[in-house]
């Protein structure tokens, strides 16, 4: 269960990793509050997060997922009103 955690934290982290290394992402971090930069951050780190929902282990009766992972990284690569956004819409 563990490793299975660790594997989609993993790829959310390459992912972000992968978006990061973008120019245009990088002037989207840069400036976060532009509206143009806002929507991409959101939708990038938004979709990270519900795909680590979807991919969550059942653990009795519960799910445990890695949807924190994608908040985390859009609130600090792109401020506290892209994580917070991110958050609401992740759920």
């Amino acid at each position: 269960m563990l490793l299975d955690l660790l594997g989609d934290a993993a790829v959310i982290a390459i992912s972000a990793y992968l978006f990061g290394r973008n120019k245009f992402i990088m002037r989207c971090v840069y400036d976060p509050l532009q509206p143009k930069h806002f929507v991409t951050l959101v939708a990038i780190f938004a979709s990270l997060s519900v795909i680590g929902t979807y991919h969550g282990i059942p653990v009795e009766d519960a799910l445990a997922n890695t949807r924190l992972v994608g908040t985390l990284i859009g609130g600090i690569m792109g401020g506290p009103v892209v994580g917070g956004t991110v958050g609401i819409i992740s759920g």
